[in-house]
């Protein structure tokens, strides 16, 4: 029936009785603005204007044109083009062909536009189409601006053209990309294959690192593929490519790579593979015996208890920084703490082990190039928990030793809290407050005046000196700043220096065995200050109180400079009008014979 028709009217009328009807078949409109298909193979044109034209079942092919049309196809395996404008597009159950993206001419500019390549789309809400099939095996295509596909069952393919478009594919083996943009997508259960970005057919240098890595990097506009993609169950390969995306790989055995920049990766439950890649990645690979690679930049990876054994395959690879700055940012990092810390050790240690630190015991972990709580042939993972974690050097070496440090573990070099004698017993130092009343050695119990800290990387002329246990009588390993004084005394100090006690700079006592330096991570050094410089006992040693003529003001933070010399207002004339030392105190070269001798400093 030839168009223009706004409708049609069947008049009938029936001399003397009896049953009638009349039948009207095969009738179709070919207008702007409201076409009906048949129940056969339809091909039907809607042309310029917003169209809304229906194919009915059967084969059909169905051009929209430009204009906002809704366009529907019906069962069976339809054909249906879009044009510019905002389509609405609905086919049911059947191997559907859609294509909206004819407006991805010259004329398509992505919403964001790129600076001296081309501008932002100057209406980003003039082609956002909403593509909606039933079962089947479709091929879906949009194009420009922000557009919604729902798939249902069956193995699609899906490409959603440009801009930040909505992707929710039912289940079945689907192939989706998503191009340029911020999208969203949800594959669905089956095995998926996702792209987040532009399609395995595009150079990989159109993707251009957020980071200056040489030209044509970096990317000057750092948010236009911005991904979050959902695999759902099944075995997943999962894209990221550009920006920082957010992946999420759901059940069974899936790969993801995240592509450049700095993405999130959860790969789920199942035996995964995951590739950080480029940027400053975090990837957990969740329940599984899962495979990470970081790639470049400083990557942080996840591992918790009982969620199967993995393997890093370039740990420390792609760091910027050292691993003993005592910065946790410029390097790869795994959190095992939860694992390695003062608890654990003490447990350990209650089952036959013999470790001082946290990080002692997981180096001795690692030596067989595999954290699972097995050393030196002993089963202690009930005591450390349910880690299985094997780190590689990229090169299929083992991670052992002082390539393991708090900077890249967060297990700490050190116990906490020295132990210092107090009213209320031993009480670790960071527990003390000022007023709180400590034995001294000399004068009994004397309040605290001040008490503070400063935590500075433990390296260098900075980090702390060891002072094994019983080495000098001490209850238990004690740490200390090496300019740190401890008392000495007895007949060989008296018969060599003239006095029957005198203090010595820790570092002076170094022996390389009993008493040496410890390098890795950071350090907190406590200051405890009286009325006068007192000798206190620490892990049941004596060992001095802060003396600011001693080692001087200038490390302390301002707030904490001004905190003392408000209590001690004499010390801004001159710092040591604090007080005497409270012993005499031995130059580093005299000390150099008890360091060669330690069994003269023993109590």
């Amino acid at each position: 029936m030839p168009g223009p028709v706004a409708y049609f009217e069947v008049v009938h009328s029936q001399d003397g009785g009896g049953n009638s009807g009349v039948n009207v078949t095969d009738i179709a409109f070919n207008v702007s603005g409201g076409d009906v298909g048949t129940p056969g193979n339809d091909d039907l044109s809607g042309g310029d204007g917003d169209d809304v034209i229906d194919g009915g079942g059967g084969e059909d092919t169905i051009d929209g044109g430009d204009g906002d049309d809704t366009l529907s196809g019906g069962d069976d395996n339809d054909t249906i083009t879009g044009g510019d404008g905002n389509d609405v597009v609905e086919d049911m159950d059947g191997d559907n062909t859609i294509d909206t993206s004819s407006d991805l001419g010259q004329a398509a500019l992505p919403d964001r536009g790129y600076p001296g390549l081309f501008p932002a789309d100057s209406d980003p809400n003039d082609d956002r189409d909403m593509v909606t099939t039933g079962d089947g095996n479709d091929s879906i295509r949009t194009g420009d601006d922000a557009d919604t596909i729902v798939s249902g069952g069956g193995n699609d393919t899906i490409n959603s053209g440009i801009d930040d478009d909505e992707v929710y594919a039912g289940d079945g083996d689907d192939l989706i990309t998503t191009g340029e943009g911020s999208d969203y997508v949800e594959a669905g259960d089956g095995n998926d294959t996702v792209y987040g970005g532009l399609g395995p057919s595009f150079p990989d240098e159109l993707n251009i690192t957020d980071e200056d890595t040489g030209f044509p990097s970096p990317d000057l506009v750092t948010d236009n593929g911005m991904d979050t993609i959902y695999g759902g169950a099944g075995e997943d390969v999962i894209y990221g490519e550009d920006d920082n995306d957010l992946i999420f790989g759901g059940d069974d055995n899936d790969y993801i790579d995240g592509g450049i920049d700095q993405d999130t990766i959860d790969a789920g439950e199942g035996d995964d593979t995951l590739i950080g890649g480029q940027g400053d990645d975090f990837l957990d690979g969740n329940i599984g015996n899962d495979e990470m690679t970081g790639g470049d930049g400083n990557d942080t990876f996840l591992e918790l208890s009982a969620e199967g054994a993995d393997t890093i395959t370039d740990f420390g690879v792609g760091d910027t920084g050292s691993i003993t700055d005592g910065d946790q940012t410029n390097n790869d990092f795994v959190d095992l703490s939860s694992f390695y810390n003062d608890t654990t050790v003490a447990d350990v240690n209650a089952a036959g082990g013999d470790f001082d630190t946290p990080l002692e015991m997981m180096r001795a972990d690692a030596e067989d190039g595999r954290l699972d709580g097995n050393i030196d042939g002993t089963d202690y993972s009930g005591q450390i928990g349910g880690v299985d974690l094997t780190l590689q050097d990229g090169a299929g070496g083992a991670v052992t030793g002082s390539a393991l440090t708090y900077d890249n573990t967060n297990v700490p070099c050190f116990v906490s809290g020295t132990l210092i004698a107090t009213r209320r017993g031993s009480v670790p130092i960071e527990e003390l407050k000022a007023g709180d009343e400590v034995i001294t050695m000399d004068h009994g119990f004397q309040k605290i005046r001040w008490i503070g800290s400063t935590t500075v990387p433990a390296e260098g002329s900075l980090a702390p000196v060891v002072i094994r246990k019983g080495a000098m009588g001490n209850e238990r390993d004690l740490r200390v700043s090496p300019q740190h004084r401890m008392l000495v005394r007895g007949w060989h100090v008296e018969l060599m220096f003239g006095k029957p006690e005198a203090l010595v700079p820790a570092k002076a006592l170094i022996n390389d065995e009993t008493v040496f330096p410890l390098e890795g991570g950071t350090v907190d050094y406590f200051h405890m200050m009286f009325d006068r410089h007192e000798l206190v006992y620490a892990e049941g040693i004596p060992s001095e109180s802060f003396h600011p003529g001693h080692v001087g003001m200038g490390a302390f933070a301002e707030d904490a400079r001004e905190e003392i010399l408000q209590l001690f207002p004499e010390l801004r004339e001159d710092v040591t009008a604090y007080s005497e030392p409270v012993r005499p105190t031995l130059k580093v070269r005299e000390a150099r014979v008890l360091a060669e001798n330690p069994e003269l400093i023993k109590e």
